[in-house]
Order: C-alpha cells, then structure tokens, then sequence
C-alpha cells in the first residue's frame, strides 16, 4: 500500500510540474526545423503519422506503421469501440 500511495503522489507530482512548463514544450517539427540532418519528414498511414530528422529512419517508418496499425486491430477486437474513440 505505501509503494502505490509514494506512486501515485510521485505521479501527481511529476504531472503537476509538466502541466507548469507546458509552455516550454514545442513540438517535434519546431524543434527540429533548422536541424543539420535536413527538414522533418512525415509518413502517415490511416490512423497514425511518423516523423522523423535523420535519413537512416526513413527505413523504420514504413514497418513501424505497419506494426502500429495492426496493434490497433488487435486493440479493437479486444475493447470494441472503446480502443478506437479519439478522446481515449
């Protein structure tokens, strides 16, 4: 019982201090957008979109979506409609 209370109050915490510097996050295009690798480059299949900076990646892109699209299937044929509501 006290690991899961320490848990959970590392938790809220640790949430707490990311919801404070939410305005110093940027996203992965801004951050990386005068990268020395070249520009940030996007594949997207139905459901998800991968971006990537370095050029060896583009390789891991493609399997990646693949892979990412059939967990979803598997998802939703074990939760139904649950798995595949855009607010969960």
């Amino acid at each position: 019982m006290r690991v899961f209370f320490v848990g959970a109050f590392a938790f809220l915490f640790c949430s707490g201090a990311a919801l404070k510097s939410q305005d110093r996050l940027t996203s992965f295009q801004d951050h990386f957008q005068s990268s020395s690798l070249g520009p940030v480059q996007t594949l997207e299949s139905q459901h998800f979109r991968v971006l990537w900076v370095h050029p060896r990646d583009e390789v891991l892109a493609e399997p990646l979506l693949q892979h990412m699209e059939s967990a979803r299937t598997l998802l939703v044929e074990i939760f139904g409609e649950a798995a595949i509501h855009p607010d969960r």
